[in-house]
C-alpha cells in the first residue's frame, strides 16, 4: 500500500486556519513527524532541533542562524535542509520544544485545564520570555505581514494557548456564551496579549505596569466569552488584579518560584566550561 502523501505544510496552515479546529495539533504533529527517525538519522535531527532550542533562548529570533545550529549540531546545513526543509519549519518546531522544556522545568502544580492554571502559566511564560535576548524584535516578527504562519502559531500556542485546555473544559460545561469559538477566542487572545507586550517593547509600558495590562486585558476579553460559575470566577479575579489582591500576588510569588527553578534545572544541565573539572572529576584525580 502506497504512503499517504505529506502535504506541504503552508497548506496545513492554510486549511487548518481556515477551520480554526485543531490548529496547533495538526501542525505540531507535522513537524514532530520531520524530527522523528531511528538510529543516526533520528539522533541527529533531534541533535538539530535541541541546538536550534539553546540558540533560540540565547539570541532570540532576530539573530537566529542555520549556519549555527549546524556548526554547533556537528552537521551541514544541506543536512539540515533535507530534513526539516526550511528555516521557519526549523524554528516552529524548536519553539514548540523550548515551551515542552519549560513547562517540565517550571514544575507547575496547578492544572492546565483550570483558569488558575492558565493564568499561572501565562505570569510565568511573560516573566521567562523578558530574559530571552531580543524578545521585543520576537514581538515585532509576530505582526510582520510576512511572517511565516507556523512560527506565528508556535507564538500562539504560548501566548492565548495557554486557555486552550480550560476553554475545552468550559465547551463541555457549556459556559462558552453562544456563537463563541473556542479555536478563535485562542487567536484574539494572542493577538491582543502580543499587542500589550509591544507596547511595552516600544516604552510606552513599563516594566512595572506591562504584567497588570497583560493581565487586566486577558481576562475582560474573556469575560465577555463566558456566563454562569466561569464568568463570576473571572470577574472576581479581574478584581483582584485592579487592587493588586491576594490571589495575584500570590500566583506571581508562584511564577518567581517557576523561574527559579528553571534557573536552577538549566544551569544543572549546562555542560562545565572547558579546561575546569568537575567535582567528581577533580575526586577521581584524586583518588588516582
Amino acid at each position: 500500500m502506497d504512503a499517504k502523501p505529506r502535504l506541504p505544510l503552508q497548506r496545513v496552515a492554510a486549511e487548518t486556519e481556515s477551520s480554526r479546529i485543531g490548529n496547533s495539533v495538526a501542525l505540531r504533529d507535522r513537524l514532530v513527524e520531520m524530527e522523528s527517525g531511528s538510529g543516526r538519522v533520528g539522533e541527529r535531527r533531534r541533535r538539530i532541533i535541541k541546538e536550534a532550542t539553546a540558540l533560540i533562548a540565547e539570541r532570540g529570533l532576530q539573530e537566529f542562524s542555520l549556519g549555527v545550529v549546524a556548526r554547533r549540531a556537528n552537521t551541514s546545513l544541506r543536512t539540515i535542509y533535507n530534513a526539516f526543509e526550511n528555516k521557519e519549519n526549523v524554528i516552529a518546531l524548536s519553539m514548540w520544544r523550548y515551551f515542552e522544556k519549560f513547562e517540565k522545568f517550571a514544575g507547575f502544580e496547578t492544572p492546565a485545564a483550570t483558569l488558575y492554571g492558565a493564568i499561572d502559566r501565562v505570569i510565568a511564560t511573560h516573566l521567562r520570555s523578558r530574559q530571552v535576548k531580543n524578545y521585543s524584535a520576537s514581538v515585532a516578527l509576530y505582526f510582520a505581514p510576512n511572517a511565516h504562519p507556523l512560527i506565528r502559531e508556535a507564538m500562539q500556542n504560548m501566548s492565548g494557548g495557554l486557555f486552550r485546555d480550560w476553554f475545552k473544559e468550559l465547551v463541555a460545561s457549556r459556559q462558552l456564551s453562544p456563537g463563541v469559538d473556542a479555536e478563535r477566542l485562542v487567536l484574539d487572545l494572542s493577538n491582543a496579549q502580543f499587542s500589550v507586550i509591544h507596547e511595552w517593547s516600544i516604552g510606552q509600558l513599563s516594566d512595572s505596569d506591562v504584567l497588570g495590562r497583560l493581565l487586566n486585558m486577558t481576562l475582560m476579553l474573556i469575560c465577555g466569552a463566558v456566563t454562569g460559575q466561569a464568568r463570576e470566577h473571572l470577574e472576581a479575579l479581574l478584581a483582584d488584579v485592579r487592587n493588586n489582591g491576594p490571589a495575584i500576588s500570590g500566583l506571581l510569588d508562584i511564577a518567581k518560584i517557576h523561574l527559579s527553578s528553571i534557573e536552577s534545572r538549566v544551569a544543572a544541565t549546562r555542560p562545565a566550561p572547558v579546561g575546569k573539572a568537575t567535582s567528581a572529576g577533580k575526586r577521581r584525580a584524586t583518588a588516582q
